[in-house]
């Protein structure tokens, strides 16, 4: 048996890792490529959540899952490898190609909706606050999501209808604070921690 729930954790610990060079070239003063010191701190956090927290949570999803037989299974183990090539994939895109960013960016929201609504489905099946934050975790990811996707298209196509600063505050909270942390504390106070 593979063990899907290790392989989004391996690969947040490696993420963590990009996201801490970029916010060590951030304090340096040194931006990769030249690129301006808010595109630096922009990317450093970016790899933090979704390079870190977003792979952590999407593991501890899987083994709920696979640990009480739950129909979401198979959904998660065909998500969890596109959503983890789509995360570099993304940066990539951003950095060389238009094209490649907006088919990472759509991938890998797609994927990040796919995982809420499972996560929501899971959370049914906790009996404690737990379950009702990782809900409102999920809701937060679906929300920041749709968000990212309109960016993104209006980015590629040039009408931009969120801005940057909108983006930081609105999505970036979402992330933060709505998904990831709730999402963290959700997983931690669950009751059975035989099956959570």
């Amino acid at each position: 048996r593979v063990p899907w729930e290790r392989l989004p954790v391996a690969s947040g610990w490696l993420l963590i890792a990009v996201g801490g060079l970029w916010f060590i070239s951030l304090i340096v003063g040194k931006s990769p490529w030249s690129y301006d010191m808010r595109f630096t701190m922009l990317t450093a956090l970016h790899f933090h959540f979704a390079g870190f927290a977003l792979p952590i949570l999407t593991g501890q999803l899987i083994h709920f899952s696979q640990k009480n037989k739950l129909a979401v299974t198979n959904v998660l183990v065909i998500t969890c490898p596109i959503l983890l090539v789509s995360i570099p994939s993304v940066g990539i895109g951003i950095a060389y190609s238009p094209t490649i960013e907006i088919v990472a960016s759509i991938s890998l929201l797609t994927c990040c909706i796919l995982t809420a609504l499972c996560q929501i489905y899971c959370a049914g099946f906790i009996k404690s606050h737990g379950g009702w934050l990782l809900s409102i975790s999920a809701t937060a990811l679906i929300a920041s999501s749709i968000m990212a996707i309109i960016y993104s298209v209006g980015e590629y196509t040039g009408s931009q209808s969120l801005a940057i600063p909108i983006m930081i505050v609105s999505h970036g909270t979402l992330n933060s604070l709505g998904f990831s942390l709730l999402g963290l504390v959700g997983w931690t106070i669950c009751p059975n921690k035989k099956t959570c």
